[in-house]
């Protein structure tokens, strides 16, 4: 149950059935983390089944159940900044939902809030509601992909971070081999020609590389010599 909260609303649980209720809980808070301009949430029905246990059947019944009672609307469409197309759901305002969404969460179990949500958080003043969820990938990539020097390959590159961090490399380690990547630029005032592109260097996973400045190389190389 660590993808349901306090706003699980019991009532549609006993008219639709407990995985729509289930369903509708978690679309209710991803619609509060979406950044796209018409209001669509997304998961996949993958993700669905490893968060909530849901299978893919499970799912489309408990679909079309709330987008009868009006309760969501569905599109499938790209994820944004992706070439990967998935169901995208957009929560209907009404006061049932009212009701559920400014139900008291305040108690969240800090064992589940990630990095991610933390920055989550104090964008929405303390008052989203956390939830357990692996979508944060893109959000976070692209935080990285704005500090990257030469911006080509961004699919590839958003494939190679994803198999990073299923390895278990953290953000903090690849944003901080971005930032030694950009210094050794600038010291040896690389040419922008020479600079690897956004691709190249995530599947190189050049975030492990050493970067040496020339100052850097003289000391070294007089370390040598002594």
């Amino acid at each position: 149950m660590d993808h349901l909260s306090a706003s699980y609303d019991v009532d549609i649980a006993k008219q639709y059935g407990v995985t729509a209720a289930a369903l509708l809980n978690k679309l209710i808070y991803l619609s509060r983390y979406t950044t796209r301009s018409d209001g669509y949430c997304w998961r996949t029905a993958q993700e669905i089944e490893n968060e909530l246990g849901i299978t893919l059947k499970q799912q489309n019944t408990a679909i079309e159940k709330l987008e009868s009672a009006g309760l969501i609307k569905t599109k499938v469409t790209y994820i944004e900044g992706t070439k990967q197309r998935c169901k995208h759901f957009l929560v209907i305002p009404n006061d049932r939902i009212s009701e559920i969404d400014k139900r008291d969460i305040s108690e969240i179990d800090e064992r589940y809030i990630s990095e991610t949500d933390k920055r989550d958080i104090s964008y929405n003043n303390n008052q989203t509601v956390i939830i357990k969820h692996n979508n944060n990938n893109m959000t976070a990539f692209e935080e990285l992909w704005k500090l990257y020097p030469k911006k080509q390959g961004k699919d590839r590159a958003y494939k190679a971070y994803e198999k990073a961090r299923k390895a278990g490399v953290t953000d903090k380690a690849i944003r901080q081999g971005i930032l030694a990547y950009i210094e050794y630029i600038k010291a040896n005032k690389v040419d922008m020609r020479y600079v690897k592109q956004g691709s190249t260097w995530f599947n190189g996973q050049c975030w492990d590389d050493e970067y040496f400045t020339k100052q850097i190389m003289r000391d070294s190389e007089l370390d040598e010599i002594l």
